[in-house]
């Protein structure tokens, strides 16, 4: 009997190291996440998203340049908590001197008008043309984001 308990233990101290290793919920959504973005041409960066007192690493799918030529300055727009006729739009501002240059205005204000609700922020910088998203929703957004941003990124090449 106590020999039975013995290999029962040794079992449980091999299998039990092996089956806490295993991803939980969260992180299979955000790898099947991940998974349909880079199929849909998206990389995925933790890039910070620098709100209120300091800042912090949001998922953010990003749409890559395509050659060197796109304007990739710098710019990041971010979705604040309420409307104000001095934001770019509705409740859509630029986070401190990151403003994008007035050629991106129209397009990005079409954008915005269509942007799912769960998207915090959007910017341009060298990894592409991103969303930042908290990996909450349905993946078919994915979808939705790429469609946003390929009409953005055609302005980026125009310059």
């Amino acid at each position: 009997m106590i020999a039975v308990l013995f290999v029962a233990l040794a079992v449980a101290l091999v299998i039990g190291p092996i089956m806490m290793m295993q991803p939980n919920a969260t992180q299979r959504r955000e790898i099947a996440c991940r998974d349909k973005a880079l199929a849909l041409g998206l990389k995925v960066h933790l890039l910070p998203l620098p709100l209120g007192q300091g800042s912090r690493q949001v998922p953010a799918y990003c749409l890559p340049w395509r050659s060197d030529k796109a304007d990739a300055r710098p710019w990041l727009l971010v979705k604040g908590t309420f409307d104000h006729d001095l934001h770019f739009c509705s409740h859509w501002d630029w986070f401190g001197d990151q403003a994008a240059s007035p050629e991106w205005h129209p397009a990005l204000k079409r954008a915005l008008n269509n942007i799912p609700g769960n998207i915090l922020a959007i910017a341009n910088g060298p990894q592409g043309l991103c969303v930042f998203w908290e990996e909450k929703g349905d993946l078919s957004l994915l979808e939705e984001f790429v469609s946003l941003l390929q009409p953005l990124a055609e302005i980026a090449y125009e310059r």
